[in-house]
């Protein structure tokens, strides 16, 4: 999968511009691409890459895994072009929409370790040190 800081150096700008750029990298055709989306035709695809129609978002994991894209920055990309103040109010509340590969295995593991406990961070940035601190409290 193409991590974040592959996808950053990358000169997409739009959605059609990622899924073009990606499929070229993967040799995937129109049908085969549409496949994957459960279309049956790549005409849908070729109408996605020209503009005439949006990626709908619901479909966002299925074309990420596809492309070996990362999902969030994906689906980031279609909200943005889709409606982006809905895209700036989601992640003022809710926080930014994806995570670098190594955020996510930090998070995930906190959560498995904590066996649903809470998790207390501690940060020493002299040293670029993260710890976290288990209490026994349950969340």
């Amino acid at each position: 999968m193409m991590t974040l800081q592959d996808m950053a150096g990358s000169p997409a700008a739009t959605v059609r511009e990622q899924i073009a750029i990606s499929q070229g990298r993967l040799g995937l055709s129109d049908d085969q691409l549409a496949a994957a989306l459960g279309y049956e035709s790549g005409n849908l695809v070729a109408c996605i890459k020209k503009g005439l129609m949006r990626l709908p978002a619901g479909r966002v994991p299925e074309l990420a895994q596809a492309l070996e894209l990362a999902p969030g920055h994906l689906m980031r990309m279609v909200l943005k072009e889709l409606d982006p103040t809905t895209l700036a109010a989601i992640e003022t509340c809710l926080g930014p929409l994806h995570l670098t590969p190594g955020e996510a295995q930090l998070i995930t593991t906190l959560r498995k370790e904590s066996k649903g406990k809470g998790i207390a961070p501690i940060l020493h940035k002299a040293d670029s040190l993260v710890a976290a601190l288990v209490t026994g409290e349950a969340q």
